[in-house]
Formats: structure tokens, C-alpha cells, sequence
């Protein structure tokens, strides 16, 4: 005849809540390590805006203003160190809703326009391709 096996009865010990809450802690540590690491604070206070590859104006963020780019249609504005596209002439209207930009190497693109707005940093970024 062969041995029955019960299974045993499981009941959380104080030994399973410390494992846990110590896994738990250490997970949130790492996501905020990762995230506080991998953020590049922006060191310039400056955007470029390109129409396609060739650079049409390097724009300060230290005084607010407005920038018109009649020619493509936009108007951008410059407001405490932050950039954003306030009117385009565009079908879907993208780079008006992706609203601020302030840190460096954050973007805004218009592809109908094929205008690009990038925040400027001096530093070299800590990733330089990511492939899937």
C-alpha cells in the first residue's frame, strides 16, 4: 500500500511576513535607484528646433517668449525653463498634446511639419541605442 501524503495545512508565519516585506522593500528601492539613476537632469538652458536635419535656431529657456515659425505653420512658447508647441497647422495636432518639455534630451516632433524641438544637454547620454 502506498503512503498517503497530506498536504500540510499553510499558515503565514512571522518568518513569510518579514521575507516578504523585505522583498518588497528592496524591489521599490531598486525601481526609485533605477528611475533617480537613469534621469539626466537638464545642464543647459537652451532647446534647438530643427526643420528635418538642418538646425534653424538654438532658443534660450532663461526669458519666456513666443516663437513664431510662420513658414511651418507653428508657434512655440518658451515659460520657466520648459518648452512646448502651442499651435500647429497639422491634421492630428501630436506635438501640440505632448504638452512640456524640460529635461534634456526630451523631445517634440512634428512629422507633417518635419519640425523637431529637443532640449540640450551637455552631458553624453547614458544610453546611445536601445535594439529589440
Amino acid at each position: 500500500m502506498m503512503p498517503s501524503f497530506k498536504p500540510r495545512e499553510s499558515s503565514t508565519t512571522r518568518l513569510d511576513l518579514w521575507l516578504a516585506a523585505v522583498v518588497l522593500l528592496v524591489s521599490v528601492l531598486a525601481i526609485v535607484w533605477a528611475s533617480v539613476r537613469h534621469t539626466v537632469p537638464s545642464s543647459s538652458n537652451r532647446a534647438r528646433i530643427y526643420r528635418g536635419k538642418q538646425l534653424i535656431e538654438t532658443v534660450s529657456l532663461k526669458a519666456d517668449r513666443r516663437i513664431d515659425l510662420s513658414r511651418d505653420g507653428m508657434q512655440l512658447e518658451v515659460n520657466a525653463g520648459r518648452v512646448r508647441v502651442i499651435q500647429s497647422d497639422c491634421a492630428k495636432q501630436i506635438c501640440v498634446q505632448r504638452g512640456w518639455i524640460r529635461q534634456a534630451g526630451e523631445t517634440i516632433i512634428c512629422v507633417p511639419n518635419r519640425i523637431r524641438i529637443e532640449m540640450e544637454s551637455q552631458r553624453a547620454p547614458k544610453l546611445d541605442a536601445v535594439v529589440s
